[in-house]
């Protein structure tokens, strides 16, 4: 690896934090607006969960910081926390994953990334860029 590589690593390394979380209160394990980047997987297994999740999301992240969540596409409920988090002011960007070497996706099938973010200037994040 190059020194740059091994740079990246021990910054990110230095600057992460994992953390469990109680999504009815986020905030007794961590500060408001203490997120750069908020990421989750397989969060959303019921409606009851989506303002939860998009609570925790609006308080956590910092003014120009993204969140993004990966869930299986059967369940209805990725697209409705995408709705709510739109409803309190982040823009979105819903994509479609496939299963690596697995055939084309069929409607309903594969994993969907869900893409938030709230930007005071209304561009885009760099990390959702390809």
């Amino acid at each position: 690896s190059s020194p740059g590589e091994a740079f990246l690593r021990s910054d990110v390394r230095n600057h992460t934090r994992v953390e469990r979380l109680d999504w009815r209160s986020p905030t007794a394990s961590m500060e408001p607006a203490s997120c750069d980047i908020v990421v989750g997987a397989d969060l959303v297994y019921s409606e009851a969960s989506v303002p939860w999740v998009c609570q925790t999301v609006d308080v956590l992240l910092r003014r120009d910081g993204a969140a993004f969540f990966v869930s299986p596409l059967c369940r209805p409920e990725l697209g409705q926390l995408q709705q709510a988090l739109e409803k309190a002011g982040f823009s979105s960007q819903l994509s479609h994953v496939a299963d690596h070497g697995k055939a084309p996706l069929e409607a309903g099938q594969g994993y969907g990334l869900l893409a938030a973010w709230r930007s005071t200037n209304g561009t885009v994040p760099p990390l959702l860029i390809a």
